[in-house]
């Protein structure tokens, strides 16, 4: 019998797509919790790779969401439940992140604002800093 002319049935397939959901939910929720934890360690330097494969496990869900309703089931709603609060967190620890950021940057501009104070020979300092 040759496997590529099988056919599941419609309780086997509905098992797969449930499987293969769980499956993403599962791994977008670990990345989540890689992402806050590298935040919280300051391993910055980690979060273009955490944002790649964030893009793609997003894409992969979406590929996936048409199958959510036939493979719905109380676990696949906790599992969701349960992704919903940790991107919530994510979300909560990105913009303090963010902030920090901004404060830095404001920081910075002041400084170079004050140690630029006459002006004499220099640009403004908002013109440099817009230039490539």
């Amino acid at each position: 019998m040759n496997i590529l002319h099988t056919v599941a049935s419609p309780s086997e397939n509905s098992s797969y797509i449930s499987d293969t959901i769980l499956s993403c939910v599962h791994r977008i929720e670990e990345l989540l919790d890689e992402e806050i934890r590298f935040i919280d360690q300051g391993a910055l330097n980690e979060l273009e790779r955490v944002n790649i494969r964030k893009t793609h496990l997003l894409a992969e869900f979406a590929h996936l969401s048409p199958g959510v309703a036939p493979a719905y089931s109380n676990e696949l709603d906790n599992r969701l439940a349960s992704c919903r609060r940790k991107a919530e967190r994510n979300f909560e620890a990105l913009g303090i992140y963010l902030r920090a950021v901004e404060d830095l940057n404001r920081m910075i501009l002041d400084f170079l604002r004050r140690e630029d104070s006459d002006g004499t020979y220099a640009r403004p300092v908002t013109a440099r800093m817009t230039e490539p």
